[in-house]
């Protein structure tokens, strides 16, 4: 193979926004993927006529790295109602978020769902979220965790346990709100200044937009890289080399490793290692007429006992309702508690309906069908403050750079940075 300015390992976001990067830049490049797909964690696949989604369950439009990357109005984004409903002592209950939607904040406040109190020490968090420049800047680690935050602002253990705990649980794929502060503000600003979406067409059209704006030519997948070797020193052109499981040898001046945490410590043994959050995604199907009130409405529910296994609930059909055939609705739950996902499949889904039925009634659920569970290991990395201090840096010396969520902060937004920052330490290197 011919010497490249850059080879980019990895097809998923991060991979993908660097090549994209390169190509807008000039930069002589090739990406290297194992699988035989591309896009990594986000993806859609159909079963039954149901679309699946892989990965992230939502788009947060604010995200700073979708402008100039992907096409929202080509997306036919469909989006969910800001705040939640929160299952609590046998009842649902609303919260709105207060600078979406005053009036029902208020009436949150009005009805119990929140105190008066919990509303007044909320709202500085909220306009903060919602104004300051700073919290636009993912990267930055305040050194002590979303609880301790919420703790200090003096906000009661019923709203910290019954609703911020669950709701960026699902976000963290964490139950415990170790997140660092700084990744909780981020998450607060996107929700404040955008809204959690679905593609019409599924989670994978993002990253299907992104394949389209990187030609085929340069490519390669079903391709796993096995070794990474430094052959000189000096600015040589070909100052690295990439060995596959394949006996391919490819050559070039910068290698983007563009892995997820443990992948790139596969090939890179120095790296440290990364605490993974995981999930598991039960998916059922039923009849629309049968579908319960609560779950019509395009939002999520969420467990604010805490008595699981599922942390948060929605319907993607009351989203988008091109997600399933005509006539049929999607319940998706997802579990985040390490308890309940060592479970046994049969076992998790007889719990997970079993508190279902709590929820919504026996009647309500026995008609639900089974559609698939997705477990998904390394969903997340972990983003407590003594992980955001032990990531790596991008620039590791030499022409080597990392790309991926688990140098920035764990999102689309932070895999998509990564590689425009990746693509852009190269093109410095290169002169």
């Amino acid at each position: 193979m011919a010497p490249r300015q850059v080879i980019i390992i990895g097809g998923g976001i991060a991979g993908l926004c660097a090549a994209i990067h390169c190509e807008r830049m000039s930069i002589d490049w090739i990406l290297l993927e194992a699988s035989k797909r591309l896009g990594g964690r986000v993806g859609t696949r159909v079963i039954d006529g149901c679309r699946i989604d892989h990965g992230f369950a939502v788009l947060l439009t604010a995200y700073p790295e979708l402008r100039g990357m992907i096409d929202l109005k080509q997306l036919d984004l469909r989006s969910f109602q800001s705040g939640a409903l929160v299952q609590r002592a046998g009842k649902f209950t609303r919260l709105a978020n207060p600078l979406r939607h005053p009036l029902q904040a208020v009436a949150s406040a009005l009805t119990g769902a929140m105190s008066v109190a919990d509303a007044c020490r909320i709202l500085p968090i909220a306009l903060r979220a919602a104004f300051a420049p700073s919290i636009t800047d993912p990267d930055v680690s305040h050194g002590y965790s979303a609880r301790d935050l919420l703790q200090q602002r003096k906000v009661s253990d019923q709203l910290v346990d019954g609703f911020f705990r669950p709701f960026f649980g699902g976000v963290f794929l964490d139950g415990s709100l170790g997140a660092d502060a700084a990744a909780f503000e981020f998450r607060l600003a996107m929700f404040a200044r955008g809204v959690a979406a679905l593609p019409v067409a599924g989670m994978g059209e993002i990253a299907r937009q992104l394949i389209e704006q990187i030609p085929n030519s340069r490519v390669r997948t079903a391709t796993t890289v096995r070794e990474v070797i430094r052959t000189s020193e000096d600015a040589s052109p070909t100052r690295w080399r990439v060995a596959t499981t394949a006996g391919e040898t490819h050559e070039a001046s910068a290698i983007i490793v563009a892995l997820d945490a443990d992948g790139a410590q596969s090939l890179l043994p120095s790296l440290p290692s990364r605490s993974w959050c995981s999930t598991a995604a039960i998916t059922w199907r039923v009849d629309r007429a049968k579908l319960p009130p609560s779950l019509c409405e395009a939002i999520s529910l969420i467990d604010g006992d805490g008595t699981g296994p599922v942390n948060h609930l929605c319907a993607p059909t009351s989203v988008a309702g091109e997600y399933a055939p005509q006539g049929t609705s999607l319940i998706s739950g997802n579990v985040i508690d390490p308890i309940a996902l060592a479970r046994r499949d049969e076992d998790l889904e007889c719990d997970a309906r079993s508190q279902m039925s709590n929820w919504f009634g026996n009647e309500a659920t026995r008609h639900w069908k089974l559609v698939c569970i997705d477990r998904i290991a390394h969903a997340l990395p972990r983003q407590h403050p003594n992980d955001l201090e032990a990531r790596p840096q991008m620039d590791q010396g030499g022409g080597l750079f990392l790309a991926g969520d688990h140098v920035t902060d764990g999102s689309i937004n932070g895999a998509m940075r990564s590689g425009r920052v990746a693509a852009a330490a190269v093109s410095a290197l290169l002169g």
